[in-house]
């Protein structure tokens, strides 16, 4: 089965980068209208595994949630003149035990967090380009304009971004399978 990892490696990135692009809303947005119910292709999808893919694709699910919304997000604003530390730094405290336990299911089976952000970072554009139209979105229900005005809301209300962003309130069946033993 020489093969079968490589793949799952690459499932795994491939996951990551669905998983960001799925995670592009405005922090703002509702967490129960980002709720996978039971039957969501998500919830299928995650169902349709065995117990060990299952985690991998839960990690995965959590690690390009955590790149989006801590890193690129973060980058984003600063490439338009905007500090998020104080956001991402709380992003990313708030995730604490979802990151360990990724990072150890990651490594577990052989393709490590830093080896997923390599991964996210070839569709890096794409997936900045995502952040930036959220940020518009969110400037423009401020009635503002630019992407630096929605990266400017969020810098001067980390705690309510902050609190917007809730893997477990967005993503509760595979945040269980995540945090399982």
């Amino acid at each position: 089965m020489s093969y079968y990892r490589p793949a799952s490696m690459i499932a795994c990135a491939l996951m990551a980068t669905l998983s960001a692009e799925a995670y592009s809303a405005p922090p703002q947005t509702a967490p129960a209208a980002a709720t996978p119910s039971s039957q969501s292709p998500i919830a299928k999808d995650l169902k349709s595994l065995p117990l060990a893919d299952q985690k991998r694709f839960a990690a995965g699910r959590f690690l390009g949630f955590y790149t989006l919304n801590g890193r690129t997000t973060g980058d984003v604003c600063r490439a338009e003149g905007v500090d998020l530390s104080a956001y991402v730094q709380a992003f990313q405290r708030k995730h604490d035990a979802e990151y360990e336990r990724a990072d150890k299911i990651m490594v577990a089976s052989g393709f490590s967090t830093a080896e997923m952000a390599a991964a996210t970072d070839a569709n890096r554009g794409r997936l900045e380009e995502k952040v930036r139209q959220s940020m518009q979105d969110l400037a423009g229900a401020l009635h503002k304009t630019t992407v630096a005005e929605g990266c400017a809301y969020i810098a001067a209300h980390v705690s309510d971004a902050v609190a917007g962003q809730s893997f477990a309130q967005q993503n509760p069946e595979i945040e269980a399978v995540l945090m399982s033993n």
